[in-house]
């Protein structure tokens, strides 16, 4: 039976409203795994930022903000080692002019480094491809 063209238009107007619909929460969701990482490390919990930023990278992998986040992890990592998050460290002048002398993690500071290293060459690919992508030249 064949529909007249008043169903089929309102019928369109449906499916493209619905489509719209998914798209934004699509969106509005697309950061997800970010959030949930970076609140991961708030909490000090290292391996689960790891985790939800690994799992965020496999759905963007020509993102730079998905290096940018791990390599954040292994910072906020070793400063966590270092007790350079610790808020007694800043509160007397001459315990933090007394402090030891604080010795990097290597391994850390080479994950840390090969992150920055891709997120940079990411983010030259991304810019390659689009010289006005306003997320990448703040």
């Amino acid at each position: 039976m064949a529909m007249s063209l008043f169903k089929q238009g309102v019928l369109c107007l449906l499916l493209l409203a619905s489509c719209s619909a998914f798209a934004d929460c699509h969106q509005a969701r697309g950061n997800e795994g970010l959030d949930r990482g970076y609140n991961s490390l708030y909490d000090l919990q290292f391996q689960d930022a790891q985790r939800h930023f690994s799992l965020w990278r496999m759905d963007h992998p020509d993102d730079p903000l998905g290096p940018v986040s791990s390599a954040s992890s292994y910072l906020f990592q070793e400063f966590h080692r270092l007790g350079v998050l610790e808020s007694e460290l800043f509160t007397n002048d001459e315990r933090f002019n007394a402090r030891r002398k604080l010795s990097p993690d290597a391994h850390l500071k080479k994950l840390f480094d090969q992150e920055q290293s891709e997120a940079e060459r990411l983010a030259g690919a991304a810019l390659a491809r689009n010289p006005r992508d306003v997320r990448l030249i703040r």
